[in-house]
């Protein structure tokens, strides 16, 4: 999946190479694996010793832990989210269970990301908000960092950007396609 959202970003004369050199790699490489030939195609057939691939590892999973910081950054607990909604505090975690609701589970607690909430929206989050949440199907933390990127199909808009210029049906679209095969 990471792979295939890099290719959201690149233009399509990128995008032909990319698939002149997928085809080029198909018709040469009979009898060897599909992994083998992935790893081939992303190294351009370098090697890495073992300290290389520690290393690359180790960066692999410090860029990871960055991006889960932004993600949730700023995320609400669930009694910050039942205050601000005026609730109890059982009731975010319904929402959640119901799906009109995001959280995603961080060091034992719930965090809400905090782009989800508008006090003029429906039940005082973005409108179309439990409709995109329902046609996403991928964990919840890949849901808040899917809202959270931009998008080439919205323009470039995060599709809480989106979300906000009440340009639902584009990112029904996406979300939908989140996924697909």
């Amino acid at each position: 999946m990471k792979f295939l959202h890099s290719l959201e970003h690149k233009d399509n004369e990128e995008l032909k190479k990319i698939e002149n050199y997928l085809n080029e790699a198909v018709q040469k490489s009979e009898g060897v694996s599909s992994e083998q030939q992935l790893a081939s195609f992303l190294t351009g057939g370098r090697t890495y010793s073992s300290e290389e691939k520690i290393a690359l590892e180790a960066t692999a999973q410090s860029r990871a832990y960055e991006h889960r910081r932004k993600v949730l950054d700023g995320a609400l607990s669930s009694s910050q989210v039942a205050k601000l909604l005026n609730t109890s505090r059982q009731t975010p975690h319904d929402r959640v269970k119901s799906g009109s609701l995001l959280a995603v589970k961080e060091n034992g607690q719930l965090g809400f990301p905090a782009w989800q909430f508008d006090m003029t929206g429906p039940n005082g989050v973005l409108e179309g908000l439990a409709e995109v949440l329902a046609a996403l199907k991928i964990n919840d933390f890949l849901k808040a960092s899917w809202f959270f990127t931009p998008n080439r199909s919205l323009s470039g808009l995060t599709p809480v950007q989106a979300l906000k210029q009440s340009d639902l049906k584009k990112v029904m679209m996406e979300a939908r396609a989140v996924g697909a095969n």
